[in-house]
């Protein structure tokens, strides 16, 4: 069997717009901040919302990764030279903002761990590559197969739901 015996769903535009309307408000508005690039942050004085341009907290988490010195963000500075367009695209400083709810210290001190880590389960030679079968995990295809991850279906939106199975795991094969 397939590690992964699914395709995507097909979806029509009229099928787009009624996932989109069954969302919680608060989903729809973080799809749009994504969209223009914006954000919603409490406001401390009065408890509401007010959106805030991500732009500046890039800008200033740059500024704190900067002040990272150079000997504890070598994974970080290795992936910017061999893989810049794969550190915008998998470790996106707006996600590590969210996350941190926009404390630009955090969020580049949590970036620059990402990279560590990744460089620690994957080694050099896989950890600049994609996370995808033909990439970083090439050499996972066979602890794949095993079970370990399971499709278990999908959820009311159409996305597919994974089970990691903890006793399929063969350590001669899942070393991570």
């Amino acid at each position: 069997m397939a590690a992964f015996p699914f395709t995507a769903p097909r979806v029509t535009e009229e099928e787009r717009l009624q996932e989109i309307a069954s969302l919680p408000q608060e989903e729809r508005d973080l799809m749009e901040m994504e969209l223009r690039g914006t954000d919603l942050v409490r406001d401390t004085n009065n408890g509401g919302k007010i959106e805030v341009d991500l732009g500046s907290y890039k800008l200033h988490m740059q500024e704190e990764l900067e002040r990272i010195p150079v000997e504890d963000k070598l994974d970080y500075e290795e992936a910017l030279i061999r893989a810049p367009e794969l550190v915008e695209i998998e470790s996106n400083s707006v996600k590590f903002l969210r996350k941190h709810r926009l404390d630009c210290k955090k969020a580049a001190q949590n970036l620059i761990s990402y990279w560590a880590l990744r460089v620690r389960l994957f080694g050099h030679n896989r950890a600049f590559l994609p996370m995808e079968i033909n990439g970083a995990l090439q050499d996972d295809f066979e602890a794949l197969e095993t079970g370990f991850f399971q499709i278990l279906g999908e959820d009311s939106h159409g996305r597919s739901i994974v089970y990691h199975e903890k006793t399929r795991a063969d350590p001669t094969i899942h070393h991570r």
